[in-house]
């Protein structure tokens, strides 16, 4: 085979290796649809990606979105490497905590410098106490109107000496409800104050001043029933902790003028010990979900009180069992207590609840970066815009800066997205030759303070004709050995130029050796110590000319 053919046939294989990089990481499915889930479960499904690159490919991160605060979906690794042509399974998880349709995206973010891969991400949470069925896909007033139907049926309304009764005997006795009591016992709700033994309730009271705490304050209804009976806001209690209360709001005392057993009173509000916080808490939203806020009684620093408390002390088992108990005798549920994370849906339980409006977007770069290509080879970059909003996102004028970039597919035409979803931009590059571009991606949203965006887009172009070139130009480059593990010779044997500059970079056009000089008809001897497998380009230029070689380092 002569030199000529030779030549050429190097040009081919050379152009057709780097075609690849005009490809992006691709997936077998473009969405995971987990069916129907309930909390008590932990589902998992494959995706498949692959990477069609002519180089090893890193997944540097995988991002989820937040469904109420947190995400539903997850993996067990956010990060790995894919060889050239190779593929990769990711394991993805569903896990429930909210009864409600979930329509999220996972973003895959790579160090390649074709872009990331998004795909749709989908699951129905169901709660598996079916109790709660009508809650499903509800949040704010839909869902404390659901609540509020639910709670009041089958309810089953004691009088007042009823429910003390079994408060006393049963469900607050820690002899009954399986707290370890060899005789009834009951303990004041925020002094710890004990009340043993006793026969029955009246002795209980009498003997030990106990007394019957209604944690949102009666007096604000009247005591009427069945506000009066409901056990979910009854607690046993010191009777002098009780009337310090009175009708306190609850709150963080920061001054107390009465601190008894951990619990406070100062600054206009009553803190009760650490083990009632959170208790209290969820008694208040039940009775004013259940009922009504009567009398504006709960206002909205102390919700907000309220909030962080039932944070900062949910549920233990205690709560679940005199949940159990009180279902049992009264026919309904304090929801709260099943499910705390119920209230991350409903904004405000003290009166009108409504979701904030929230515009978002999420954007995988900050920078559109092509690194080296050829000149006029099809170089396609996916950059994906996420709504990780409630609100519709509407992107509209989308368009790229210079002539030598264009939208595929449609992409960059004008749409509305929905929250949960992603739109991948594909931006294909035919670059003039033997530039260093510097453009932009621009669009418009109406989402407040990003109105106008605008991504910076950059590639270092090498002409796609140059080594063929150079050696139709006699410089009759001898690169050698190719692949090579120590060093590289090279020799340009001849030339119409004295002096070549030679460098050596990654397939990303970094420079891993730097620049140097050459003289035409000596050979130069390149070290490769130290470098990882792997493809390079060794790019050199002249005055008037740029070529470039693809070498293998193995």
């Amino acid at each position: 085979m002569n030199m000529r053919n030779s030549v050429l046939l190097l040009f081919s294989l050379l152009c057709c290796i780097l075609s690849a990089q005009g490809q992006t990481l691709s997936s077998n499915l473009s969405q995971l649809d987990f069916g129907q889930k309930n909390e008590l479960s932990f589902d998992s499904l494959e995706v498949v990606v692959r990477n069609p690159l002519n180089r090893t490919v890193q997944i540097i991160d995988i991002l989820f979105f937040d469904t109420y605060g947190s995400p539903a979906f997850s993996t067990p690794t956010k990060s790995y490497s894919i060889a050239e042509g190779d593929s990769q399974k990711i394991k993805v998880y569903f896990q429930v905590r909210h009864n409600v349709a979930h329509n999220s995206e996972m973003l895959i973010l790579t160090d390649s410098d074709r872009g990331s891969l998004s795909i749709d991400l989908t699951g129905q949470g169901i709660y598996s106490k079916n109790y709660y069925s009508s809650t499903r896909n509800k949040e704010e007033e839909a869902l404390k109107s659901a609540l509020k139907s639910r709670l009041a049926q089958g309810y089953i309304q004691l009088s007042y000496n009823q429910a003390r009764d079994n408060m006393y005997m049963v469900i607050d006795n820690w002899k009954e409800n399986g707290r370890g009591s060899a005789e009834n016992k009951t303990v004041g709700a925020y002094t710890g104050r004990v009340a043993s033994p006793y026969s029955n309730r009246s002795q209980a009271q009498v003997n030990f001043q106990f007394d019957t705490e209604h944690i949102f304050p009666q007096g604000r209804f009247s005591q009427n029933l069945p506000m009066r009976s409901d056990i979910f806001h009854l607690t046993t209690t010191w009777s002098s902790a009780n009337s310090t209360r009175g009708n306190l709001n609850f709150g963080n005392v920061t001054s107390a003028d009465w601190q008894n057993g951990g619990s406070k009173r100062g600054n206009g509000v009553f803190e009760p010990r650490d083990e009632q916080k959170g208790r209290n808490a969820r008694a208040m939203f039940y009775f004013v979900v259940r009922y009504q806020n009567y009398q504006s009684h709960m206002t909205t620093s102390e919700e907000n009180v309220l909030r962080q408390w039932h944070k900062d002390f949910p549920p233990d088992d205690i709560d679940r069992k005199r949940n159990e108990d009180i279902f049992g005798v009264q026919g309904n549920r304090n929801p709260f207590i099943d499910y705390p994370q119920l209230l991350e849906r409903i904004s405000s339980i003290r009166s009108n609840s409504t979701a904030p409006n929230e515009l978002s977007i999420f954007l995988s770069e900050n920078l559109i970066d092509y690194d080296t290509v050829f000149a006029q080879n099809n170089e396609v970059y996916q950059y994906v815009i996420v709504n990780d909003g409630n609100q519709d996102l509407q992107l509209s004028n989308l368009s790229l800066a210079d002539s030598y970039l264009e939208f595929l597919d449609n992409s960059g035409a004008n749409l509305s997205l929905a929250p949960g979803e992603s739109h991948s931009l594909k931006i294909r590059l035919r670059a003039p030759a033997n530039s260093n571009l510097q453009s932009s991606l621009n669009f418009e949203t109406n989402v407040s303070g990003q109105e106008q965006i605008s991504i910076p887009i950059n590639a270092i172009s090498v002409g796609a004709n140059s080594i063929q070139e150079e050696f139709e130009a006699n410089y009759k480059l001898e690169v050698y050995p190719n692949p090579a593990s120590k060093q590289l010779t090279i020799n340009f044997k001849e030339g119409q130029e004295e002096i070549i500059y030679v460098g050596l970079y990654s397939l990303k056009g970094k420079e891993v050796k730097a620049e140097r000089s050459l003289r035409i008809g000596m050979q130069s001897i390149l070290s490769l110590e130290g470098l990882p497998a792997g493809y390079y380009l060794l790019r050199f230029k002249t005055d008037s000319h740029t070529g470039v070689r693809k070498i293998q380092i193995f």
